[in-house]
């Protein structure tokens, strides 16, 4: 009896520690201008899920989000870690990128140094994407708006 209960709680660790989780995270596009999304990945994936339309490719993107829309995001882990690169594309083609890195307890941080421009990262929480410039160059003309 004892065996079958080590046994079955070492199996439940093991299913617990493999097992995809997710952070459920946003994109707001607070401009007047679409922007287009999309993630490459080592671990774990990126995901449009809900929004006021659907993307046409939902894992890792590409998804444009219109002017004024939110929509929410979903990165997963691969054995408990959520690493890959977003890639962020302005209506006028231009395209900057961040990496990310999280671990399944916590939601990815996406790296940065300092101002990101049209695009503030990590806000209001890790993870958010926040377009509040119609473009990467007319974002650079601006402070971003602080929500912390």
């Amino acid at each position: 009896m004892v065996v079958k209960s080590i046994a079955i709680f070492a199996l439940g660790v093991l299913a617990t520690a493999t097992a995809a989780q997710a952070c459920d995270r946003h994109i707001y596009n607070h401009s007047a201008k679409p922007w287009t999304f999309r993630a490459t990945n080592s671990t774990g994936n990126f995901y449009f899920t809900k929004g006021l339309f659907a993307c046409k490719t939902p894992k890792n993107g590409p998804c444009t989000i219109p002017a004024h829309t939110n929509v929410a995001i979903q990165y997963t882990t691969t054995a408990g870690v959520s690493n890959g690169t977003i890639f962020i594309t302005d209506w006028r083609g231009q395209t900057r990128s961040f990496d990310y890195r999280g671990l399944a307890s916590n939601c990815p941080s996406i790296s940065h140094n300092g101002n990101t421009g049209a695009v503030a990262v990590n806000d209001p929480a890790d993870g958010d994407l926040n377009a509040w410039a119609n473009d990467w160059a007319s974002g650079m003309k601006a402070a971003p708006p602080r929500h912390r």
